[in-house]
């Protein structure tokens, strides 16, 4: 005879409640017991099952819990003081030209972090590890190695109060700071290439006033616009990062609710040892086709290459607005920085703006931080077929004239100017698993042999993304 789990644990308690009672099966006689004793083994039958609920009770109080969702694995301690939290975000994409020279199609595998770890010790202490191993385009997209793209730890103090050390992004640009997972389009913008990436250092943060204002004020080692800083601090100087964000009506259910807006800056005084770490201090700016346009002169030797020296700010005023299906970015950057060629200083400041509007067709819910959840996610031979959006951006790059009329840029080779206008659109099969194509035209002012226009760049991305 089979006897089930739950059958066993209550086996004890049963045969000790059949013991006690069992005597009261007996055959009647002349000396039946008297009610008091009845009534004192019901109460230890009673007892005993009670204890018997507490202690197990107790055991799944105390018994870890594991579980899988669209948001990973999850491993918390009974108690909630432990926690780790399994991810992972892989973008296979492929790149196509239209009427490009000397520019080939690709496939490429974007990103890839097969093991996103975060998790927290106790209540104040959590941390975030994130390997990449996509070797074909590395963290920024830049040609480099299997790299960390996060790996730092909070102690968090108080929602008012976070610090956060180690290897993260630089609070300043909107756009920049998004997810990788959560940008609507393949490549992210403009902005996001005069604002740095991911740096090393220390950051306090927090919210306050119900809220309704975040802010950050960090120390990193400084990395050029656009890029990570993948080196230790080569010119022994550190960068100052701060940003405000506001949504005072994040505690309301009007019209306004999903308005955010804020300013992000820094500031570092900034120098290059030698042309043979040039790419650690100054920028080389791409186009939304990831080909470089702009970068200054560089001719392998101090007397003909750009050299950073001395001061560089940025200044990154920033907006969203999402409400319902609808949502709106909008940012504008300047990056101004002091440098020298051949004995010559001088001072440029490059600027940039974008545009972009996202609205989701299938009416479900965009935000800025958050995946959109397929009310119907897609299933073969079903019903359901996911979410669709699709995305629009405008943007424009300005280079300082004054580069190219002191001879700092070769009016030949980099562009003053690049105007863009692109469309994406996103199949959310499910929460987790997204198709995505854009199709993106950009305009130059020179860059060319001569100082001609460059031809006009357009591009066909599209990507396969898996995420949680």
């Amino acid at each position: 005879m089979h006897i089930t789990h739950r059958a066993r644990r209550r086996l004890p308690g049963l045969l000790l409640a059949f013991g006690f009672l069992l005597p009261l099966a007996a055959p009647a006689s002349d000396s039946t017991p008297d009610t008091l004793d009845l009534d004192r083994r019901l109460k230890v039958v009673e007892r005993t099952l009670e204890i018997q609920r507490e202690d197990d009770a107790a055991k799944a109080r105390s018994a870890s819990q594991v579980s899988a969702s669209e948001k990973g694995l999850s491993i918390k301690a009974a108690n909630g003081a432990y926690a780790l939290d399994i991810g992972a975000l892989a973008q296979i994409d492929a790149r196509f030209y239209i009427d490009q020279a000397g520019v080939s199609d690709a496939f490429l595998l974007r990103r890839l972090r097969p093991v996103i770890l975060k998790g927290s010790f106790g209540d104040w202490v959590a941390f975030n590890f994130s390997p990449e191993f996509a070797t074909g385009s590395g963290v920024s997209g830049d040609g480099s190695t299997a790299s960390i793209a996060d790996a730092y730890l909070d102690l968090k103090f108080s929602p008012a109060a976070t610090l956060r050390a180690g290897r993260q992004k630089t609070p300043v640009g909107l756009e920049q700071l998004q997810s990788d997972a959560l940008i609507g389009f393949t490549e992210r913008g403009y902005t996001s290439e005069l604002v740095p990436n991911r740096d090393l250092g220390a950051v306090l943060q927090g919210v306050v006033l119900k809220q309704t204002l975040s802010y950050a004020l960090g120390l990193f080692g400084g990395a050029p616009d656009g890029r990570d800083l993948n080196r230790i601090n080569a010119d022994n100087r550190f960068e100052i990062a701060a940003r405000l964000f506001a949504e005072p009506f994040k505690n309301d259910y009007g019209l306004w609710r999903g308005l955010g807006y804020g300013l992000g800056g820094s500031y570092e005084n900034a120098l290059t040892a030698s042309p043979s770490n040039v790419n650690d201090a100054l920028p080389r700016y791409r186009s939304p086709g990831q080909q470089i346009f702009f970068q200054y002169v560089n001719g392998g030797a101090p007397n003909n290459t750009v050299l950073a020296d001395g001061r560089h700010w940025r200044l990154a005023p920033q907006l969203y607005y999402y409400n319902g299906p609808f949502g709106l970015l909008g940012e504008y950057a300047v990056s101004r920085q002091k440098v020298v060629l051949n004995g010559t200083h001088a001072e440029f400041g490059h600027q940039a703006w974008l545009v972009r509007a996202s609205y989701v067709l299938t009416g479900e819910d965009v935000s800025y931080a958050a995946p959109i959840k397929p009310r119907r996610p897609f299933s073969l031979g079903g019903e359901g077929w996911g979410a669709f959006s699709v995305d629009a951006r405008l943007e424009a790059f300005a280079a300082d004239p004054k580069a190219f009329d002191l001879n700092f840029a070769d009016l030949g080779k980099s562009a003053k100017n690049a105007r863009s206008a692109g469309v994406a659109l996103n199949w959310y099969l499910t929460s987790n698993l997204k198709l995505a194509a854009d199709y993106e035209l950009t305009r130059f002012d020179g860059g060319a042999a001569a100082g001609k226009d460059r031809p006009n760049e357009q591009a066909v991305f599209s990507r396969l993304q898996l995420a949680f």
